[in-house]
């Protein structure tokens, strides 16, 4: 998948109960290396757009913070379902005392080119509820397509960290999170 590292992405998320939508700028593989504003730091980035001019909200997700973003396949019984990808070292939430946590499930399409799209921004068991501090992300690319019997998420001499077991928000203390299911169309920048 480093072949995505070079693109920014911009995205958008879905509207919000009060009528708006949160804008995203991403880089994979890496932290944005031109930022829309310099308080981002990371390799996701929150913005709000008022005005035509747009707000920093957060960094979402780094690759160079600790906790490192953790690999996992989404079904560990069936590797050709696609990978995800899980950090939990965005910003602190408000005052909720987490961190900003995202999961990125990387599926295959050979049809379309590259495609990123917000699956949501207020996920139901974020263990900060009632804020919008876990994301879901949708990477569709012929890169996670399964070659030579399957997808290897990342080589074990890596810096980043390899689980098998599927992510699970909050250190485990609010049960599994279950993947989404595969979405169907467009949608999200490509690159």
């Amino acid at each position: 998948l480093t072949a995505l590292e070079g693109p920014v992405f911009i995205t958008v998320g879905p509207e919000t109960p009060s009528g708006f939508k949160y804008v995203y700028q991403l880089q994979l593989c890496r932290d944005i290396s031109k930022p829309m504003i310099p308080q981002c730091e990371g390799s996701v980035c929150q913005y709000m757009n008022s005005a035509n001019e747009y707000l920093f909200l957060a960094s979402v997700s780094s690759w160079s913070r600790r906790p490192y973003p953790v690999w996992s396949f989404i079904n560990p019984s069936d590797p050709t379902e696609g990978i995800v990808l899980t950090s939990e070292n965005g910003d602190m939430c408000g005052s909720s005392g987490f961190r900003r946590q995202m999961n990125f499930f990387f599926n295959c399409s050979t049809s379309r080119p590259t495609s990123i799209q917000v699956l949501s921004d207020s996920v139901p068991n974020c263990p900060a509820p009632g804020l919008s501090c876990c994301y879901n992300f949708q990477i569709t690319t012929h890169l996670a397509c399964p070659t030579n019997g399957g997808i290897s998420p990342i080589a074990p001499s890596s810096p980043l960290q390899q689980q098998q077991q599927p992510p699970v928000y909050g250190g485990g203390s609010v049960g599994p999170f279950r993947p989404p299911p595969q979405v169907q169309g467009g949608g999200g920048g490509s690159g």
